[in-house]
């Protein structure tokens, strides 16, 4: 009989279709007990922070642990009654509460664009510290839930592809280039040069070599110099000619001839004959190819000559003499191996001191100059773009920021910068796409999702406060006041887990429906009360807003920092008075900037990090009488040589303010220090080569300008005291005249220095000299729109040097001119020098 049961209901079995056996086993209606409600759906909306954990628990948990309370559906004062009188028929233990759970896959929610999932789930008993021991253990081997979950929405949208990258925003530099042929031809040159210049020196040899032995005993004696360059040139003019008249000059020209046919070609895109061409151009091309040629071969030369020093046997120092100008090879080597540092090093160094002056233009060039060094270096592109962002040159730095990321487009914080670029430029989709793209990428970034709550809080306020709840939790977990992701399945947080209300079946006794429902109200408000998901004070909240105030203030995006200080509960901290001051100095408000510091100082007098933003204000701002004070009161802190930079900071900027007063004394002692400080610090040396030159101390003066120069070889104001320095100290006008040169190599407009070394000059009866200085600083004047005044004395000098050369008219007129204009109190003088003029030239006045 048992035998057939089993036939038959595999028979009925096997009968039934794939749903309906889905349906059966799914529900176990024939095989163990299924829990009954009267209504079997529910649904429940997740908004805020219960959405947030949803997404949380489907993207990282991969599901949720659901819990079933069976409780006695007597009230709680009936339950007390029951326990103490204890009836015969009754299990005591039966009163207490049991707890379930079972865990949900979430799994397929993770599918694009999924919003439904059915399964069977098993439940097990829940209990914890606080469950009472004699709580009744059930048997929950076969105790399942069939469960089918619709969303009206899905958790994880629906991505069209292709998606879009931040390449579609800012394009990847190309690759690099292959070496263009103009470059491997050069290269070409350069080496049949090497080999023609060894062949001549070969067949030198071989023709001179009694000669040349003859030469070395010489070199050490003392053989008058003359008499060395009439035997060398006889000896080439002798070489050249026999070279000449053997054809071997004919083998070496055909050896560089194929050379310079591809130069012509690929360097300077010349094909075929010039005669087709104009006189004038064949004559500028063939200028241009000359002088090319003739470069080339002397840097060849000149690097042989240097690898092989010690085996040359004719006198070629001649050919090393010009080695230390800036322009040739080695020279950046030597200024290496003599300062220990590289050239990025030393830009480095010069935009940090430039930029404690706030000399910004000399910053901005040597900022330039370091990008020039690897155009591909991303660290000097982004030290370039916040130098920048200091200076409020907007369109400048998102260039900069741009070109960064496409050399490298996947660096984050440059893509976080961009995008404040874009918001400050109202830029608002850009910006969104960027943080998109970031917080696919990243999703437990809180900046990320304070930024973005930001930008689409005018757009979607409904998607901004959602960010806004997700930021929240994501700083909770920064506070340890919840778990770290990930840790659901293990160890649950009851408070992350919602509260479902399932419609449960009373006894069809209405006078007891309402007291089982109040029961239940009850029962969910104890079970919020006992598991409340942790709130943030305000203290809290405001610490997690400074976070991104933090991060717009360090990105020097100062309009999004006082953007978000309207987020604060609290706008009395010092933090954010500070800040609201740099915002301040950012707009040139030094008054209000001033004000909101020294109120701060007010307060908390000791505070160093204050007062050295006070320093700096003050400065920046040219009070330099406050500041000189502040600074002397700081020095003798200890706590402030913890800092080195901020040291040797107040120490160049009070040397500054010395030589700014004119009081040269006092500069010279601080500068002094400054360098014994920072060795390597090229204003520090100028400053005290300055100040000893104005205190006429002409040696330590040198002595210090060399060491500036050492340290920046391009500084027009070092150059230009190097030359003063030498006609004050003996009247040396060569080396006034060679310092003089490199000055003018990079003039930078340095009116009042030209002006003194042109009184220099002129004192020393160097009157063109004298002149071009003038003229210069006359036109530099102009441009920097110097007082007239000012201007009328630098053109009376131009005129008394154009009388000492001879140039009367030139004079005569520029005293015209000046009486023409505002001459104010110079009438006089003027009109007296206009006459003694026309009586000098016997012109008619």
């Amino acid at each position: 009989m048992e035998l057939e049961e089993q036939k038959r209901l595999k028979a009925e079995w096997d009968a039934l279709t794939e749903e309906e056996q889905f349906y059966r086993t799914q529900e176990d209606q024939f095989k163990s007990p299924s829990i009954k409600f009267d209504q079997n759906s529910f649904s429940q909306e997740l908004t805020g922070q219960r959405l947030v954990i949803q997404q949380e628990r489907v993207r990282v948990d991969k599901g949720e642990w659901i819990f079933l309370y069976k409780s006695p559906i007597p009230g709680d004062e009936e339950v007390a009654k029951l326990k103490k009188t204890k009836p015969k028929t009754l299990n005591v233990n039966d009163l207490n509460i049991i707890v379930f759970k079972a865990w949900i896959d979430y799994l397929p929610f993770q599918t694009p664009g999924q919003i439904e999932t059915i399964q069977r789930i098993k439940f097990t008993q829940y209990m914890d510290e606080q469950s009472p021991p004699e709580t009744p253990r059930p048997n929950v081997e076969t105790m399942y839930l069939y469960l089918k979950i619709n969303l009206s929405q899905p958790i994880t949208p629906i991505r069209y592809e292709p998606q879009p990258t931040f390449q579609d925003l800012i394009s990847l530099a190309p690759e690099p280039q292959p070496i263009p042929l103009s470059q491997q031809c050069i290269e070409e040159l350069r080496s049949d040069l090497q080999v023609i210049i060894e062949s001549l020196a070969m067949e030198y040899s071989n023709m001179f070599s009694k000669d040349l032995n003859k030469y070395q005993n010489e070199k050490q004696s003392n053989m008058l110099m003359t008499h060395k360059k009439q035997s060398l040139q006889q000896r080439k003019e002798h070489f050249l000619y026999d070279f000449n008249i053997s054809g071997k000059y004919k083998i070496l020209k055909e050896r560089i001839k194929k050379s310079i046919v591809k130069l012509c070609r690929d360097k300077f895109s010349k094909s075929g004959s010039v005669t087709g061409i104009s006189t004038t151009q064949s004559d500028q091309f063939y200028s241009e190819l000359y002088v090319f040629l003739m470069e080339e071969m002397r840097q060849v030369l000149i690097n042989m000559v240097r690898e092989n020093k010690e085996a040359l046997q004719e006198d070629f120092s001649h050919l090393l003499s010009k080695k230390k100008t800036i322009q040739d090879v080695g020279f950046q080597e030597i200024i290496v191996e003599k300062t220990n540092e590289t050239r990025k090093q030393q830009l480095e160094r010069l935009c940090q001191e430039y930029e404690i002056l706030n000399r910004t233009e000399e910053v901005e060039k040597h900022l330039r100059d370091l990008n020039l060094i690897n155009p591909k270096d991303q660290d000097a592109l982004m030290k370039f773009a916040f130098f920048c962002l200091r200076c409020a040159k907007i369109d400048q730095a998102v260039t900069l920021v741009e070109q960064a990321l496409s050399f490298d487009g996947h660096n984050q914080q440059n893509q976080l910068l961009l995008a404040g670029l874009y918001q400050k430029r109202e830029k608002i989709s850009e910006a969104k796409f960027i943080l998109e793209l970031l917080l696919d990428q990243d999703p437990n970034n809180l900046i990320y999702h304070l930024f973005y709550n930001l930008i689409i809080q005018s757009q979607d306020q409904e998607l901004a406060d959602f960010m806004m709840q997700k930021a929240e939790r994501i700083w909770l977990r920064q506070l340890n006041l919840i778990k770290q992701e990930g840790m659901h399945h293990e160890d649950p947080q009851l408070f992350d887990i919602p509260w479902i209300k399932i419609p449960i079946p009373v006894p069809d006794k209405p006078e007891k429906d309402k007291a089982i429902l109040e029961q239940r109200e009850q029962q969910r408000i104890a079970w919020e009360n006992a598991h409340n998901q942790p709130q943030l004070t305000e203290q809290q909240y405001d610490q997690m807003i400074l976070q991104l105030v933090e991060f717009f203030e360090n990105a020097c995006l100062f309009e999004l920092a006082e953007q978000s200080l309207s987020l604060l509960n609290d706008q009395s901290h010092n933090k954010i008075t500070m800040l609201r001051a740099k915002i301040y100095l950012y707009k040139s408000e030094y008054a209000q900037c001033l004000d909101l510091i020294e109120n701060m100082l007010e307060f908390n007098p000791e505070n160093l990090e204050i007062r050295i933003e006070y320093i700096k204000v003050l400065f920046k701002s040219q009070a330099f009488e406050k500041c000189e004070k502040q600074i002397k009161f700081v020095l003798p802190n200890p706590q402030l040589r913890e800092d080195q930079i901020t040291y040797f900071s107040m120490y160049l900027m009070l040397g500054s303010i010395y030589i700014n007063e004119k009081q040269f004394g006092n500069a010279r002692a601080v500068f002094t220090k400054a360098c014994q400080i920072k060795d390597n610090s090229s204003l520090s040396w100028m400053g005290l080569g300055i100040s000893s030159h104005e205190c006429e101390k002409y040696k330590e003066a040198e002595d210090a300008l060399r060491m500036a120069n050492l340290y920046e070889p391009t500084n027009d104001t070092v150059w230009g005291y190097i030359a003063l320095n030498c006609l004050k100290d003996g009247k040396r006008f060569r080396d006034a005249n060679s310092a003089l040169k490199e000055m003018n190599k990079t003039d930078a407009g340095q009116v009042n220095l030209m002006v003194r070394l042109s009184k220099e000059f002129y004192n020393i009866e160097e009157y063109l000299t004298a002149k071009e200085l003038l003229q210069k600083a006359i036109n530099w004047a102009k441009i920097q729109d110097m007082l007239t005044e000012e201007i009328n004395q630098f053109e009376i000098q131009l005129a008394e040097t154009n009388e000492k050369l001879g140039l009367l008219q030139q004079a005569l007129d520029i005293y015209q001119e000046i009486l023409n204009g505002e001459c104010g109190s110079l009438e006089e003088h003027l009109k007296e020098q206009i006459n003694r003029l026309h009586f000098q030239t016997n012109i008619k006045y």
